[in-house]
């Protein structure tokens, strides 16, 4: 092949890949760029996101930050996973059961109450007087009654348990005891007690 037919067919085949691009719009580098677009976004897409499982602080944390905000309903339902993840933690039963008291639902509020008690390593006070409250609310006074003793025998010198179960023992027509109760509770300082014992003790 002699030089000008070399040159004419370089000029040939040059034009003949020029019309082949702007036919198609897309060279061979840009048909692989495409490709590799499109197996990003592919992996991207059907990547499946990582959710952080929860345990049962973190149900008893956010339980504690809904009645904050006055969900009292989430929280509920937020203490009851942290108790099914964890049936041992007396805080959790505790807060479940103010949140029913509070709600006047009493008999699930004692129930709760009796189970922070069961895994409750000491005494805890108001676990005690709180649950008293719930029976007594409930119409279960005898339970009420066993609780304020509960309270009486640990804390001799609250003034506030010998008021309540003087009250308790006037419902349980027990006038006698409730006398008694009535003069405890004012010698330690509940003066809401004097009235009761005048109008009630000789």
């Amino acid at each position: 092949m002699n030089k000008a037919a070399l040159v004419f067919f370089l000029q040939i085949s040059f034009l003949m890949s020029q019309a082949q691009t702007n036919t198609t719009g897309t060279t061979f580098s840009d048909t692989k760029a495409v490709a590799d677009s499109i197996s990003v976004t592919d992996s991207v897409v059907t990547t499946t996101p990582v959710v952080e499982e929860l345990n049962s602080v973190d149900y008893y944390e956010r339980a504690v930050e809904k009645v904050g905000n006055g969900d009292d309903e989430g929280a509920l339902q937020d203490l009851d996973k942290s108790l099914e993840l964890n049936g041992r933690w007396k805080k959790a039963y505790a807060l479940r059961a103010e949140i029913n008291q509070k709600l006047k639902r009493y008999e699930p509020a004692a129930a709760d109450y009796s189970k922070a008690i069961e895994w409750d390593k000491g005494f805890e006070y108001m676990f005690y007087f709180n649950r008293a409250e719930c029976y007594k609310m409930s119409g279960e006074l005898q339970k009420a009654l066993s609780d304020y003793d509960a309270i009486a025998r640990y804390v001799p010198k609250d003034r506030y348990v010998y008021y309540n179960r003087g009250v308790l023992k006037l419902k349980l027509e027990d006038t006698e005891g409730a006398c008694a109760d009535f003069k405890k509770a004012l010698s330690l300082g509940n003066s809401y007690a004097k009235e009761l014992l005048e109008a009630n003790c000789k």
